[in-house]
């Protein structure tokens, strides 16, 4: 696989021809588009932590580039780490989806490389035997760099959609990229470096003190924490019509079997279907009766 960078160029299919051009917006789109751009901005300098800039990208990002969805990807040695995607509030690590995600950003930065801004066609760099390559709607990607003041990227925004992207887009991709990346390292950097506590002797001595009689009582050698188990690869059960749940027949975390009655349904709409059925029966019966009768006379 080739490691060297490329510049953004229009993604081509599997068989080698380009894809066709996306829509460009219109000159009285771009007032609107450039207020949204300095709102974006302004919320970035004004967040409280990374998470809430990775959000802001993935949410209000998403609108003003006109993209279908975002994720935002940390990828440091190697490892890429979901921090926020469009629309999801918590992260759960065991989806399918985020182990997909994380896995297409580990196969560009490897193909591609991270330092520039490149335009992707999905299915090159995503793998090819999960179920999600074959069935994602938004081909057409968009890595995104978020530069750090020193001009490394911070993390990848992963820009998603299923029309390519216009130079418009890319451009406002790029002030984006570095206006989050900014913001991201500015958080992180306050965060580490913030003042602790100024050194009192007097405090220290009587901590010290506190610490060496706390050393002589008895303590219990068990400890009780909370623990929470998650399933390593979780399954959405759907029901194949929609319906009223009448009664739940399992309790939640129970094993059960395959062909196993989950729950219950109202079965309210198949009673007035079985009853509208039965009336038109008893009207096709009586003009059956009636046309016999006149047959007859």
């Amino acid at each position: 696989m080739a490691s060297a960078n490329r510049p953004i160029e229009s993604p081509r299919t599997a068989s080698g021809q380009r894809a066709p051009a996306g829509e460009i917006p219109s000159a009285s789109a771009a007032p609107q588009a450039f207020a949204q751009l300095l709102k974006i901005e302004a919320d970035a300098r004004r967040s409280a932590s990374v998470s809430e800039v990775d959000a802001l990208l993935a949410n209000d990002g998403r609108r003003l580039i006109r993209a279908r969805q975002v994720f935002v990807v940390e990828h440091t040695n190697g490892r890429a780490t979901l921090r926020a995607a469009t629309g999801i509030a918590s992260i759960d690590r065991t989806t399918p989806i985020v182990r997909w995600i994380e896995d297409v950003i580990r196969r560009a930065a490897v193909e591609r490389g991270t330092s520039e801004a490149i335009e992707l066609w999905l299915p090159d760099v995503a793998d090819p035997t999960d179920p999600l390559t074959r069935d994602y709607p938004f081909r057409h990607v968009l890595c995104q760099p978020l530069w750090s003041a020193r001009g490394s990227p911070q993390a990848i925004a992963l820009l998603l959609r299923e029309s390519p992207w216009t130079d418009a887009d890319r451009a406002i991709s790029t002030r984006l990229g570095e206006s989050i990346g900014h913001a991201r390292a500015f958080l992180q950097l306050s965060t580490g470096k913030r003042r602790g506590p100024r050194f009192r002797p007097a405090v220290a001595a009587i901590g010290i003190v506190g610490a060496l009689a706390a050393l002589a009582a008895p303590v219990p050698m068990s400890v009780l924490a909370p623990l929470e188990i998650a399933p390593r690869n979780a399954e959405v059960v759907a029901m194949p019509q929609d319906g009223i749940v009448r009664e739940v027949l399992v309790q939640p975390s129970s094993t059960v079997t395959q062909g196993a009655v989950l729950v219950r349904l109202v079965d309210m709409v198949q009673r007035s279907r079985l009853e509208v059925a039965e009336r038109e029966v008893s009207v096709a019966e009586a003009r059956v009766e009636k046309a016999t009768s006149l047959a007859f006379t």
